[in-house]
């Protein structure tokens, strides 16, 4: 009951300060008014010189405005208009409280006569809100939101300590609840209301005090709830929405993303059917709401984003969790096609990277969840390298190329899965292996990546940024590959070294002149980089571990080597 004096005195507080905002209201107004005149006053006023002539009329100056008074001042000038009227009107809405209080502590009032007054005070206070809001929106928006509060505790209140309503009827009462606070939302173009009344309708099957739900009729009722809210979503255009549904029903569908065989087992096929369909139909409702939130503005901003990606990780939940092994790697690269095809009607639509890069993002989570369906280890990396480098190229041709530069980012994944294939015991044993394939495969995909970029933005005379750095990348991958083969196929460690660093150094002139040659200022830097590499290793490495024939053999071959690229140079 202390809880109701305290609504009480908040209704009170509300109502005096709407009241000292209509005496401010006045005042300011009084004071722009005189303002005003005052401007007037001195714009009529002649000047003919920075001097008034003896004759000119003399305007008296304006009196200064009142100060300001406080707000302690304002309310009691409110109280101080009939102030008997008032003054009993606080002592009957206390007496009252009291009453209630005594006859709740007294059993005056029975279990129903609390619920019922409970709802009764939450409609009144709501009903209350709505009406208020044309006077001042902040609080009435907080008067409908504190009454809907109250009826929805007050459903609890039934459910968890009298088991009073069935749930059937406990679960209407919840939506009832929503579904008022939703229409005074609409009536008043109030966004906040509306998520209040999703949350509220969110919270209507927890409230009904049944602790096994039936799968059917609680994914029904949230269908219903989801589909009115999309439909709000459509006529106000509240697109934000969209995402707190979708958040929605992650909550309440997050304990079936991560099941097991044995827990698929223990669902009826008729439970696993209804999942499958609701899965179906949620994921369905969410991907194609925000293809036409996009399509319908023309734009994608926040809220499109972050929905198409929680999109594609609410149906992978789904395919994680209720899917057969054996399909889920087809069911994802499936949802991921779809998500390919929204990513190229978004462009076509909006015209916009944003747009791209927000669906293809989740095709690519949904991609990348396929292929590690099917694939694992050194496998999983040649997968995975075959596709960064395949659908940046296509994605470059279809739609754009920066789009497609962009999404070599791609290669990130490939790169870090193959680190552990450089350090694999495999290659103690042979040279061909499936790490080797991964490696040759990560190298591969880099050159034709990086060639093709390369070689696209030389036809445009644009900079060749992106198409360098992946040279480059492979680049390094592909003398690493080199080291790993010279040592796995050759036994003599210091016969495998030397044939790498003559190799290397020779890869290192090589780039190094030409790219003097031709002016190329990376290729330079890079041959150099690599003849510095080599000399390193042999001056600090390889003259204390390697044997003293191929020593000299080593220092011999690259010193030639080193002073025959200069002397040919200056012979030419």
């Amino acid at each position: 009951m202390e809880f109701i004096a305290l609504l009480v005195s908040i209704i009170v507080f509300l109502v005096l300060n709407n009241k000292i905002k209509n005496i401010e209201s006045d005042v300011n107004s009084l004071k722009q008014h005189d303002v005003l005149t005052k401007g007037i006053i001195q714009k009529q006023t002649p000047f003919v010189s920075e001097q008034p002539s003896p004759t000119s009329p003399q305007i008296p100056s304006m009196p200064p405005s009142p100060p300001k008074p406080s707000e302690l001042e304002t309310f009691f000038k409110w109280f101080a208009v009939d102030w008997p009227l008032k003054t009993g009107g606080l002592f009957i809405i206390l007496g009252f409280v009291w009453l209630v209080t005594y006859a709740f502590l007294n059993n005056w009032i029975g279990e129903t006569g609390r619920i019922v007054f409970g709802l009764v005070a939450g409609s009144c206070i709501l009903a209350l809100g709505d009406w208020w809001i044309g006077r001042s929106r902040q609080q009435g928006v907080i008067l409908v939101a504190v009454g809907a509060s109250i009826m929805m505790v007050t459903i609890w209140a039934a459910q968890s300590f009298y088991d009073m309503f069935p749930p059937v009827v406990a679960l209407g009462l919840g939506a009832l609840v929503m579904v008022l606070t939703a229409f005074s939302s609409i009536r008043h173009d109030d966004k906040s209301l509306i998520s209040i009344a999703l949350v509220f309708g969110g919270l209507a099957p927890i409230l009904t005090g049944s602790t096994e739900p039936d799968i059917v009729a609680l994914y029904s009722y949230l269908l219903v709830v989801i589909s009115c809210t999309l439909w709000i979503v459509y006529v106000k255009e509240w697109r934000f929405l969209t995402t707190l549904s979708l958040i929605l029903m992650t909550l309440y569908s997050v304990q079936y993303f991560f099941g097991s065989s044995y827990r698929l087992s223990s669902y009826t096929p008729m439970e696993l059917l209804s999942l499958h369909f609701f899965a179906v139909t949620f994921s369905s409702l969410f991907y194609f709401a925000s293809i036409a939130g996009v399509i319908r503005k023309r734009s994608v901003d926040k809220p499109e984003m972050v929905t198409a990606v929680l999109v594609a990780f609410y149906a992978l939940g789904w395919i994680n969790g209720i899917t057969p092994e054996i399909l889920k790697s087809i069911v994802a690269l499936g949802v991921s096609i779809g998500f390919m095809i929204a990513s190229y009607i978004a462009f076509q639509v909006t015209t916009k990277k944003e747009a791209v890069y927000m669906y293809a993002g989740a095709a690519l989570v949904l991609l990348i969840s396929a292929t590690a369906y099917e694939f694992e280890g050194p496998v999983l990396v040649m997968a995975l390298a075959t596709q960064a480098a395949v659908i940046p190229i296509i994605i470059a041709r279809l739609l754009n190329k920066k789009i497609g530069a962009g999404l070599l980012l791609y290669f990130v994944l490939p790169v870090l899965l193959s680190i552990g294939s450089f350090v694999s015991p495999s290659w103690q044993i042979s040279v061909f292996h499936n790490d080797f394939y991964a490696l040759l495969s990560v190298t591969s995909a880099l050159f034709i990546s990086g060639l093709y970029f390369y070689y696209d933005e030389h036809l445009e005379k644009t900079q060749h940024d992106i198409g360098t750095i992946i040279i480059i990348l492979a680049s390094v991958y592909g003398l690493a590959l080199i080291w790993l083969v010279s040592n796995a196929s050759i036994q003599t460690d210091s016969i495998a070294h030397m044939v790498t660093l003559t190799l290397y150094i020779l890869i290192g002139l090589t780039t190094y002149i030409k790219g003097q040659v031709e002016k190329r200022n990376v290729m330079n830097k890079f041959g150099l980089i690599l003849i510095l590499f080599v000399i390193a290793r042999l001056l600090i490495v390889e003259v204390w571990i390697m044997q003293l024939a191929w020593r000299i053999v080593t220092f011999f071959a690259i010193g030639l080597l080193l002073m025959g690229s200069v002397l040919l140079r200056k012979a030419k």
